[in-house]
């Protein structure tokens, strides 16, 4: 996993938003909602979430993720592997 260059792709995206003002202060929704729609490829018909349940979108194969099982994402690491997870396992 950390030899694959999508998970360094996923690492740099989550620095840029962890550079943000306010990262250490937002609810866990809203910062899972800045990382999605940093990698949300679908700009035409942008990203969506269901009852914060679910974020929608086109994430490389994957378009639903549940996001109930998210860790913080705070705790970097155990966020990396669980998106990556999500994404490409």
């Amino acid at each position: 996993m950390n030899d694959d260059p999508r998970y360094y792709m996923l690492q740099q995206i989550y620095n840029f938003v962890a550079e943000r003002p306010g990262f250490r202060t937002k609810n866990n929704f809203d910062l899972l909602l800045e990382f999605f729609t940093e990698i949300n490829e679908d700009s035409y018909n942008g990203m969506k979430y269901d009852l914060s349940e679910k974020i929608i979108g086109k994430f490389g194969n994957v378009t639903v993720i549940d996001i109930q099982s998210a860790p913080m994402l705070v705790s970097r690491e155990r966020f990396l592997k669980w998106i990556y997870l999500k994404m490409y396992q």
